[in-house]
């Protein structure tokens, strides 16, 4: 599971990691949270609800955790198969990701990035959708195991999918199906992300509302 994560890198750095033109004005944040606006690429640059939305809802989603997707599940859950099928798939800059590690009745954050990319590119999927005349576009960010840094941290065991620079073309390719795209939704290696203590304790802090658990409806 992923439920925070930073971007904090300059628009022109974006621009060129993605060759893609970001016309628009966005807003960096050291703490993106579910629900929040963040930035996406697909086949263009455009902001989306960090909480997919699939197209045959008539409604937001109250009461379920769509903000994550297993990537192993993802071709056969309602809320993520058409974006699946439909190769909606994205690609969502970030500059780390968070983590909690449990200790006892304590939480200890814990930030992670890759050594070899100063950005990470986080895999989803995306969908339309309108809400009472209002389209909305939305996304997902899609998981998988944990690797060897993320595991001993993540309760859970999952990670986001985190596609290299090379992968990009690939990825984002609608001709290429899901089946053989989601191919590239492993494990980051290990070798190349660093784990680093951000705060702790968390439990003598006021948390702001939790990301509701993924539930199996996904």
């Amino acid at each position: 599971m992923c439920g925070r994560f930073s971007l904090t890198e300059l628009k022109q750095v974006l621009e060129e990691m993605f060759s893609m033109q970001i016309d628009f004005e966005f807003m960096n944040n050291p703490d993106f949270r579910p629900t929040d606006s963040i930035l996406v690429f697909h086949e263009m640059a455009q902001l989306m609800r960090w909480q997919l939305i699939p197209h045959w809802a008539r409604e937001i989603p109250r009461n379920v955790s769509s903000f994550n997707a297993k990537s192993e599940e993802a071709h056969e859950k309602p809320f993520f198969r058409d974006a699946f099928r439909r190769a909606q798939r994205c690609l969502i800059p970030a500059t780390t990701f968070f983590e909690w590690k449990h200790e006892g009745k304590e939480k200890i954050k814990y930030s992670f990035e890759t050594t070899d990319s100063p950005v990470l590119a986080i895999a989803g999927l995306w969908d339309k959708a309108t809400i009472k005349g209002e389209t909305i576009y939305s996304c997902t960010i899609l998981t998988t195991e944990a690797n060897d840094v993320v595991r001993p941290i993540h309760v859970k065991n999952r990670m986001p999918v985190l596609i290299h620079p090379r992968d990009f073309k690939t990825w984002l390719n609608r001709d290429l199906s899901s089946a053989d795209a989601f191919k590239l939704a492993v494990p980051y290696p290990a070798e190349k992300m660093n784990a680093r203590l951000v705060q702790s304790p968390l439990s003598s802090v006021k948390s702001p509302t939790k990301p509701r658990a993924q539930l199996d409806l996904f």
